[in-house]
């Protein structure tokens, strides 16, 4: 029963996305340009508790739409806190976890995710190359 359930929930949300995108379609827009998470690069082993900064690439995943990163910039000496402005809920876990992950994080990536509409692949990737190419490459600290 819950999978039923869960699917014709899918279906409905997936209706209403396709419904948003056609009018992306009607804009002439080539790409649809977003962050890629919620917090720039989570270290090893946070990421089970920060599944949901993710949730940007939730939607196209589902739509099977083609989307690619590319990280644009760096977190920078100062912005390596998560602060109870960033976040409403400062007593969820989830803030708790992102605190911690952004800890240490200067000279992690922060990216963008471009998504295209379906089977335009190529497009999204030619997208991916010019931005990567127009703002440049960095080195990260691993």
């Amino acid at each position: 029963f819950f999978f039923f359930n869960d699917t014709a929930t899918t279906e409905i949300y997936t209706e209403q996305i396709v419904g948003s995108v056609r009018c992306v379609q009607e804009t002439d827009l080539d790409a649809l340009l977003t962050p890629t998470a919620a917090t720039p690069a989570v270290p090893h082993g946070k990421s089970q508790k920060l599944f949901l900064s993710c949730c940007y690439s939730f939607v196209f995943n589902l739509l099977n739409y083609p989307t690619g990163s590319v990280p644009i910039t760096q977190v920078r000496d100062g912005e390596e806190k998560y602060t109870k402005e960033d976040c409403k809920f400062e007593g969820d876990m989830f803030f708790k976890v992102a605190q911690q992950a952004m800890e240490g994080s200067k000279g992690l990536p922060v990216g963008v995710q471009i998504s295209t509409l379906p089977f335009e692949d190529e497009k999204c990737l030619k997208i991916m190359k010019l931005l990567e190419e127009n703002i440049g490459k960095h080195s990260f600290a691993i």
